[in-house]
């Protein structure tokens, strides 16, 4: 489908949900839970955000600034860049995380903008930072530096965000660059689902299996929404869940304007689900486009150091700002570091 088209409204003042979209919304008690209520709702930020533009305009490549964190990251940053001035990104600043190795001399004769760093400011705060840096007030694409950005991806991304008004945050299906996919969506985050994590339940049995398992869990009050970390991998359409990771994450402008950019309190990690969490409370859908991959070298920035030592530090902060009365009271009574 090409150009935007006019949704149906409902009884709640949004437009009705696409066929091809899960109805997942926040409840009320999630929306009190946070002080939030559903007078904000998208359909509301383009009467209250005057200075964004309409909605009703039609987003272009050439409206978004794709922004780049590094740190480290000499071995990825060239293709990085590469392909996604193939994707026909105009507007591209990269956020140096004080590199010690010579990422900054590449970018220095890649033709975009840099702003160096002196101390590392994590994955949040430099895009927050970078976002101010370039007086941006459109569209935004928050990209690794370990990813190779695909013009298909880009546009059906782009084609997503013109299709459906209410759709705030989109990213694309993450491949592996041995051309597996990876789980880049899901919902809410659970400590059964972490624990089965740690488990490596899925290298013991089939994913079939596991699916079962998951279904049944739902079923008896275990672990809302699991199954769905399985579909983030599956679905070969677009779907929508409570997040979608930062890997490359497109922000309609009018989302980040509600949102105010990413909490700064996560240094890395778990930025992207809180982000995500608080566009829903204001009505905003969250998509992944199942439709095109963009490959992604995870984690290549934490490699040294190993995903678990943010990981685990980002998810109970995590548990403690955002989560229930349970992970809240888990995640305070474990000792400060």
């Amino acid at each position: 489908m090409r150009g935007t088209t006019t949704a149906k409204s409902g009884r709640s003042g949004l437009p009705e949900r696409s066929a091809h979209l899960w109805p997942i919304a926040p409840t009320d008690e999630e929306l009190a839970h946070h002080g939030l209520d559903r007078t904000r709702t998208c359909a509301d930020a383009l009467l209250l955000e005057s200075t964004i533009p309409s909605m009703s305009d039609r987003l272009e490549i050439g409206d978004i600034l794709c922004v780049i964190v590094t740190h480290n990251a000499a071995k990825y940053i060239e293709a990085c860049i590469d392909a996604a001035q193939a994707a026909q990104l105009r507007h591209i600043i990269v956020w140096d995380n004080a590199s010690v190795d010579d990422t900054v001399e590449r970018l220095s004769r890649l033709g975009v903008r840099v702003e160096p760093s002196v101390v590392n400011l994590g994955f949040g705060r430099a895009v927050n930072a970078a976002v101010l840096a370039a007086g941006w007030d459109k569209h935004i694409l928050a990209l690794n530096p370990d990813c190779l950005l695909a013009t298909q991806a880009l546009q059906s991304m782009v084609e997503l965000l013109n299709r459906d008004s209410c759709v705030g945050v989109v990213a694309p299906a993450m491949e592996y660059p041995n051309g597996a996919r990876a789980i880049s969506a899901g919902a809410d985050p659970s400590l059964t689902k972490e624990l089965l994590s740690r488990a490596h339940v899925d290298d013991v049995v089939s994913r079939k299996q596991l699916g079962r398992a998951l279904g049944l869990a739902e079923r008896i009050g275990i672990g809302r929404g699991m199954s769905r970390y399985l579909h983030s991998v599956d679905s070969r359409d677009a779907r929508e869940f409570d997040w979608v990771s930062g890997f490359c994450m497109l922000i309609r402008a009018q989302t980040w304007q509600a949102v105010g950019g990413f909490d700064e309190r996560f240094f890395l990690y778990f930025e992207d689900v809180a982000f995500c969490r608080l566009a829903r409370a204001r009505g905003w859908r969250i998509v992944s486009d199942g439709r095109a991959a963009v490959v992604h070298d995870e984690s290549a920035s934490t490699r040294r150091t190993g995903k678990s030592t943010y990981y685990y530090a980002a998810m109970w902060q995590y548990f403690r700002f955002y989560g229930t009365p349970l992970q809240k009271r888990m995640a305070r009574a474990r000792p400060s570091r």
